[in-house]
């Protein structure tokens, strides 16, 4: 629409210098024009009106000038326009790209008010290797919670079956070397993540969770599972487990927190991916 305005305009610019150059033709023979086709008039006759024919003169050419300035500023203007509305645009692009990739956070911890939400998306959106970092997150909720025991588990696939496979924790009762995993449907934790929905128990069976402490050992009371799930797909599941019942408030706690462990998961799978692809295309 813009574009053929433009074009109108510069038609109307053209016809109108063309017309304002056939106006000052004829203005200016116009005292000849009536002497040959006037028999009755003469020279001193026009002679006598020649300040009023000047003034019609100047008149005309005085307004034709006016126009023809103000047609050549608007096209000028419109240009600078474009030209800057253009630049603006590349300039909105860019800062729009800039800020995409200075501002990687996984979570936009920025709105967040809760203090202790903050921290744990600090923690996620924070650089390291990802069992640190879901360590030091599940660190931090079962200290706010008062959990006695915290696991991550993260879902893989291969051999056409998908598992849960532990990565970190809080206070696990076994070393590092000993691998834990649950196929998806298998157990508490395999049964949360096939039907991604949180479950609470709070009657834990006996031996089921040991927690253990410089006094010994024991079983907690009551033990949360929750799925790590962003748009619908499953990542992986926490567990968490405590001495006494979780609040309706430390339950919203953890609900969010999954969600931010959720979105790292994911990022990690998308850039497992994208290094996967680039590996495939440069061999």
């Amino acid at each position: 629409m813009k574009n053929s305005l433009k074009k109108i305009a510069g038609l109307l610019f053209i016809i109108f210098l063309v017309g304002g150059l056939l106006l000052a033709y004829l203005m200016q023979n116009f005292k000849g024009a009536l002497i040959q086709n006037i028999p009755d008039l003469n020279l001193t006759n026009i002679e006598m009106a020649q300040k009023q024919f000047n003034e019609l003169y100047y008149t005309v050419i005085g307004v034709y000038g006016i126009a023809l300035l103000t047609i050549v500023f608007l096209l000028i203007y419109d240009r600078k326009d474009n030209q800057s509305e253009s630049f603006s645009s590349k300039k909105s692009a860019a800062d729009k790209e800039n800020a995409e990739d200075s501002d990687e956070r996984i979570v936009n911890d920025d709105e967040i008010e809760d203090s202790d939400l903050k921290e744990v998306a600090k923690i996620i959106n924070s650089d390291g290797e990802l069992k640190n970092v879901l360590e030091k997150a599940v660190n931090k909720i079962s200290t706010v919670v008062e959990a006695g025991q915290a696991a991550v588990y993260v879902k893989e696939r291969a051999n056409g079956k998908s598992t849960l496979n532990l990565i970190s924790g809080y206070a696990l009762s076994f070393g590092e070397s000993r691998k834990i995993s649950f196929e998806v449907g298998e157990g508490i934790v395999g049964t949360v993540g096939k039907e991604k929905k949180l479950i609470e128990i709070n009657d834990v069976p006996e031996g089921y969770i040991n927690i253990v402490s410089g006094l010994g050992k024991s079983t907690p009371s009551t033990l949360l599972v929750a799925p790590l799930v962003d748009s619908s797909m499953l990542y992986g599941v926490v567990e968490i487990a405590s001495f006494k019942q979780f609040s309706e408030a430390q339950k919203k706690y953890i609900a969010e927190c999954s969600n931010y462990i959720a979105k790292k998961l994911k990022n990690e799978a998308k850039t497992a991916r994208a290094s996967k692809q680039s590996k495939e295309t440069n061999d």
